[in-house]
């Protein structure tokens, strides 16, 4: 299972979506510390310096907190879920925006919207 992540793409990348599907899937809870760098650097075969930058940008991200001692600890889940709802949120805009330059006009979006949202006709 780790050792996909040896050879494919961006392995900085593909540590810092790992972590945050664990995060956001719950494999993780609020509070909980991660396993010290070295230990995932190792089932990763990985360099720690490059986990420790991946928690740090989750840290600026929100997702994480750290200790002050190099160790991180998963964010609130009401924190972590407004980061997934505004992030999501942010998609929808730049669809949004790809879809109206391809002609798609307001009323269609808005037809979608609704199917989507099970005909509240509040939308």
């Amino acid at each position: 299972m780790w050792s996909e992540y040896k050879n494919a793409g961006s392995v900085f990348y593909k540590i810092k979506d790992r972590i945050c599907t664990m995060i956001t899937s719950h494999a993780v809870l609020e509070g909980e510390k991660l396993p010290p760098a070295s230990q995932i650097a190792s089932r990763l075969a990985v360099n720690p310096d490059m986990v420790l930058q991946v928690c740090r940008d989750l840290e600026r991200e929100g997702y994480l907190r750290s200790d002050g001692e190099m160790e991180y600890i998963v964010s609130p889940a009401n924190e972590i879920e407004k980061l997934q709802r505004d992030r999501m949120l942010q998609e929808f805009d730049d669809m949004v925006v790809c879809l109206t330059g391809m002609e798609v006009g307001a009323e269609e979006l808005t037809r979608h919207v609704r199917k989507l949202a099970g005909g509240n006709k509040r939308l």
